[in-house]
């Protein structure tokens, strides 16, 4: 998925103990690290978790709901 807003950085093998993905998320405009996108196990779903002091835009939300919706699409078609 092309962004207009965010550069989502997948960084699973720097985590070589978990079992699922996890992202690092940044402004295309300026770099800044904004959160991290990673499997909640209570929920059963991933989540983005923004870093403390974060303002987002209603785009850059928008952005993180397309890429964790597409996430959970690609988790349920492989039968997980």
């Amino acid at each position: 998925m092309q962004n207009k807003f965010l550069r989502i950085e997948d960084v699973t093998d720097k985590f070589p103990n978990k079992k699922t993905k996890t992202f690092w998320v940044y402004s295309l405009h300026n770099d800044i690290y904004l959160g991290v996108i990673l499997w909640h196990p209570q929920w059963r779903r991933y989540i983005m978790q923004f870093e403390s002091g974060c303002l987002c835009s209603v785009k850059y939300m928008a952005e993180c709901y397309k890429f964790i919706a597409e996430l959970m699409q690609k988790r349920k078609q492989n039968g997980k």
